[in-house]
């Protein structure tokens, strides 16, 4: 059965382990703006060299590109999609490796 797990992330080195559950990554901020200045890298991995990642944005919030924007890069492949900013909402991604 899935679940949904709520993670807050203070986005130090954070890895996420992805299973068949839905995972809810809320940024330490969240709902207020992200603080200028902040860098932050999450990993998302599963451990099954099948599975593909689905990563679907539910709210999307940023001030303007210069200052802050959003990558999603598959390590596997070098793919990447970005930078987001400002309130433009990103696409689905789906990973082409684990």
């Amino acid at each position: 059965e899935n679940f949904i797990d709520f993670i807050n992330l203070a986005c130090l080195d954070t890895k996420i382990r992805a299973e068949d559950d839905t995972k809810i990554i809320v940024s330490q901020s969240f709902p207020n703006p992200i603080a200028r200045g902040w860098s932050c890298e999450y990993k998302i991995y599963s451990t099954n060299p099948t599975d593909k990642i689905l990563i679907e944005f539910q709210h999307f919030s940023m001030t303007t590109c210069q200052l802050q924007n959003f990558t999603i890069v598959d390590d596997g492949t070098g793919r990447s999609a970005g930078p987001y900013c400002n309130t433009y909402m990103p696409p689905v991604f789906v990973s082409d490796s684990k």
